[in-house]
């Protein structure tokens, strides 16, 4: 019955989405914390894809295409952003057929561990179209706010905090307390019962809710009512216990530099109470302290040691690291297209010669430049680069307090990205990383329309926001 249920919403939505295509795309968004889930229809009539989600992001899509070329286009990408836009897809496509065309190397890791071959379907499903899917929001959220004024601004910031409440609650339902007080335990429980009954990595959520809690923390600015103030800064409260519950200590490190850096140039009072949050964390979650410490003070069962070991600290990590950079130099300029660790035969080699079970590179800075070389990754940094100053510019500018917000989300979500990518993750779109293409999505159109504003063009564009907002 719950099937046909959500068939039913996401069927109806999809027609929806020709009257009202943005409130949909924030449905469709918020949505993905449940699209994972193991109970979430995947399939239909034997078609592999063929699901509510992917029905209605069509729908969306093709809604936004059509009435959009019947509006009057007075909002465009800046052609910096457009550039950016269409390398982005170029990296993917690029990155997609030279992989496409040599899955020898990832068939021989496959079969030597002991899973299924990956066919060219699979790499077309996975490695093309889901890469894409995951970013586009981004792209309709830049031209989906701004119709109805603040009205779509706000519900556009909210869905970005909702995907992360939405997940919050439901690793704080499916983790047990009592995962807190042990490190050992807290990392295998969130192993099993994240992965398998959420359907995201926990390390991927650790990092999505360093962002989540920042972001849902700064959007009470926003609300008119002291209600809902509480209510964001409960929220953000969850998502941070979220957090520590996945024990992504990647997480952890990532929500510690937003909270710094929004501290700094937002709320300097942060400076007084965090440090004492954080002593209050580490004294009373010993399983966080384990995490966080493991390998610096603490070993992997969560004992004394005098000296670090860097190898638990990272996970291993730094263990194959110098084998990754050493394959990088054999082809520093182009790299080796996607999945190169595994179809160069590195992960492979890990496996058989020092036993460690490295499908990727764990390190997305790593990977873009084994996959594709200096040449095609340098315009992807630049890119991050470039959303971040335009973030940090909005964030700045206390004229209006839209701009602070969505600035802020911006540099939230980026920055907890970027630090992300230290251990983990990839620069190729993922599932998680959606809120993330939709605040920056988001970001672009303000600055776009500050930049009109500032330019004494369609002056009117905030005007409607004033009401809302403090200014």
């Amino acid at each position: 019955m719950r099937l046909y249920l959500i068939w039913m919403i996401f069927v109806f939505l999809s027609f929806y989405a020709w009257k009202d295509w943005f409130k949909v795309l924030c449905f469709l968004v918020v949505s993905m914390a449940i699209m994972e889930r193991p109970d979430f229809p995947k399939a239909a009539m034997g078609i592999s894809g063929l699901n509510p989600w992917n029905l209605l992001f069509m729908n969306v899509v093709m809604a936004c295409y059509f009435n959009y070329k019947k509006q009057a286009r007075t909002v465009q990408l800046p052609g910096n952003i457009k550039f950016f836009v269409i390398f982005y897809l170029f990296f993917i496509v690029i990155a997609f057929f030279r992989e496409i065309g040599d899955l020898q190397g990832v068939n021989n890791y496959m079969e030597y561990m002991g899973y299924p071959h990956v066919s060219k379907k699979d790499v077309i499903v996975d490695d093309l179209f889901n890469t894409l899917k995951y970013a586009v929001p981004g792209l309709l959220f830049f031209y989906g706010v701004g119709q109805e004024k603040s009205k779509s601004i706000y519900l556009g910031l909210a869905t970005i905090c909702a995907v992360s409440l939405l997940l919050a609650l439901q690793v704080v339902k499916v983790m047990p307390i009592g995962a807190l007080t042990d490190g050992y335990t807290l990392e295998q429980t969130g192993i099993r019962k994240i992965d398998r009954d959420i359907g995201y990595y926990r390390s991927d959520l650790a990092v999505l809710f360093a962002a989540g809690a920042w972001a849902i923390f700064s959007f009470k600015d926003m609300q008119k009512s002291k209600m809902l103030a509480l209510a964001c800064m409960g929220s953000s409260f969850i998502i941070a216990l979220a957090m520590a519950l996945t024990g992504g200590r990647i997480g952890m490190g990532a929500w510690f530099v937003v909270g710094s850096i929004l501290a700094y140039f937002r709320w300097r009072k942060l400076f007084l109470l965090g440090p004492l949050v954080v002593s209050l964390i580490l004294a009373f979650v010993p399983a966080v302290q384990e995490r966080f410490l493991q390998g610096l003070a603490s070993d992997e069962d969560g004992y004394a040691q005098e000296e670090p070991d860097i190898s638990s600290a990272t996970s291993g990590r730094i263990v194959i690291w110098p084998h990754v950079i050493d394959k990088i130099g054999e082809s520093p300029w182009l790299g080796n297209g996607r999945r190169g660790h595994q179809r160069i035969g590195l992960a492979l080699w890990l496996q058989e010669n020092l036993n460690e079970r490295f499908p990727h590179p764990h390190n997305a800075y790593l990977e873009l430049l084994l996959d594709n070389g200096i040449i095609l990754s340098t315009p992807i940094l630049l890119f991050f680069l470039l959303m971040f100053k335009y973030s940090f510019s909005l964030f700045r500018d206390k004229r209006n307090q839209t701009y602070v917000i969505a600035g802020g989300m911006g540099v939230t979500f980026i920055i907890a990205h970027l630090v992300g990518f230290l251990g983990l993750q990839s620069f190729y779109p993922f599932t998680s990383s959606t809120s993330m293409w939709c605040a920056m999505g988001l970001v672009a159109r303000i600055y776009v329309e500050r930049s009109m504003v500032e330019g004494d063009n369609h002056a009117e564009v905030f005007s409607q926001t004033q009401p809302l907002l403090k200014t």
